[in-house]
């Protein structure tokens, strides 16, 4: 278990709230690619890397005083959002034929209830951002989600890419806000940007979606220069900061808890 991982006093130790139900609506698919908390996807290459900059036989100083010092292994704030929310793994096999030089993506899958469709470029009018993204072949792929998500009443739900899961992969998951306390459908869109012409394959057990629960509030902003308490809060927080890494994990890090 990483250092910032253990328990500190005054943290919250309870395990109640709100429940995120993930309902099937295939039958056998909640025993063979359910949905799991995000911590149990932590990437292998975070598990198997370094906590601290490994010695370097160099007559750099700043080589030298990097030893020792925590790599991104140690970042909570890194950590956290990789175990944020929930994965939604692949649910199926899905292979996709690609050539990018005729602007052809094609699909098959062996499980005849899988299901890609596509939004046409025609509804990205207007969105060059996107438009530019989806060359080139100009089109957005929607997989056809058997997973309903149900919140409670005023939480909703952030869709996105598994964070820091595989840079590799050619699919780009289009992320978005869903009411899923009213709306339950959890479609994944995806834009493909593999170029040349050849297969490519997503198995089922694939990290495919990050699926973060939030509760809707109403907020208001405020700018303003930092007046006496400010500068107060901001030098006690620097005071707590100085020295050796994991100040921020033993004075400000709170637990968060997916289940």
């Amino acid at each position: 278990m990483l250092s910032f991982l253990n328990k500190r006093p005054n943290q919250d130790t309870d395990n109640s709230g709100p429940e995120i139900q993930f309902v099937t609506t295939v039958d056998g698919v909640e025993e063979v690619a359910p949905p799991r908390p995000a911590q149990e996807f932590i990437p292998s290459w975070f598990k198997s890397m370094d906590s601290v900059v490994s010695s370097k036989k160099s007559d750099c100083p700043i080589e030298r005083l990097a030893h020792g010092i925590g790599t991104i292994k140690k970042c909570p704030g890194i950590h956290d959002m990789m175990s944020a929310g929930y994965i939604i793994p692949a649910w199926a096999d899905y292979i996709i034929e690609y050539d990018s030089d005729l602007g052809t993506l094609n699909w098959s899958s062996p499980s005849p209830w899988a299901q890609i469709s596509f939004h046409s470029p025609e509804q990205l009018e207007g969105a060059k951002p996107m438009a530019e993204m989806i060359r080139p072949y100009r089109g957005v792929l929607k997989f056809e989600s058997p997973w309903r998500i149900i919140l409670p009443t005023g939480y909703s739900s952030l869709l996105v890419a598994p964070f820091y899961s595989d840079p590799t992969s050619p699919l780009q998951i289009v992320p978005g806000i869903v009411d899923h306390d009213s709306f339950h459908v959890a479609n994944v869109l995806a834009m493909f940007r593999q170029y040349g012409r050849g297969k490519w394959m997503l198995k089922r057990g694939t990290p495919l979606a990050q699926v973060i629960p939030f509760r809707r509030e109403n907020y208001r902003s405020t700018v303003r220069f930092a007046d006496a308490v400010d500068q107060r809060r901001i030098n006690s927080e620097r005071v707590k900061l100085e020295g050796s890494d994991g100040r921020y994990r033993t004075w400000f890090w709170k637990k968060k808890s997916f289940r």
